[in-house]
Formats: structure tokens, C-alpha cells, sequence
């Protein structure tokens, strides 16, 4: 999982100050044809490649997470599920 600050808006400052988070998105990183890319969701699901993605971000600020271990075995289903968006 990525998370990414976007640029300030309405939307972004509901979000963040509801959170608490610094973060306003998110998004599954994996690989496609070779290349590293997110599946987020804007408007729909969709797949944006790893460098638009964190080029869009606020101040080029991002971070990764793992899933906790005993939620790992379901990462082969859920990337699944992203490649049919």
C-alpha cells in the first residue's frame, strides 16, 4: 500500500482533517507488463503508473506499507481484483 499527500483542495482538507492523517490517498503498488504501477481510485478504479503517481503527490512525499502478516495471503486476490478494474 502507497499513501500520498495530494495538493490542497476541498476534498483533501475534509479528508485530512477528518483522519487526522497527513495522508488524503492510497493506493496497491504492483507490478504490470514489467513495470511498477498503482491501482488507485479516482473517479474509477484505475491503473497509473508509479511515476505519475508520486509525481502528483504534495511535495513529492509518499510512504509504503506492508500488510500485516496474517493478511498477506489474501495480496495474490486483492491484486487480482485490481487487474480486472
Amino acid at each position: 500500500m502507497i499513501f500520498q499527500s495530494l495538493p490542497y483542495g476541498p476534498v483533501v482538507l475534509a479528508i485530512e482533517g477528518v483522519t487526522k492523517s497527513p495522508y488524503s490517498h492510497c493506493g496497491v503498488v504492483g507490478q504490470k507488463d514489467g513495470q511498477w504501477v498503482v491501482y488507485e481510485a479516482i473517479g474509477k478504479v484505475r491503473i497509473t503508473s508509479l511515476k505519475e503517481f508520486l509525481f502528483r503527490g504534495r511535495g513529492g512525499g509518499f510512504v509504503v506499507y506492508r500488510l500485516r502478516d496474517e493478511h498477506r495471503e489474501h495480496v495474490p486476490k486483492m491484486l487480482a481484483c485490481c487487474e480486472k478494474s
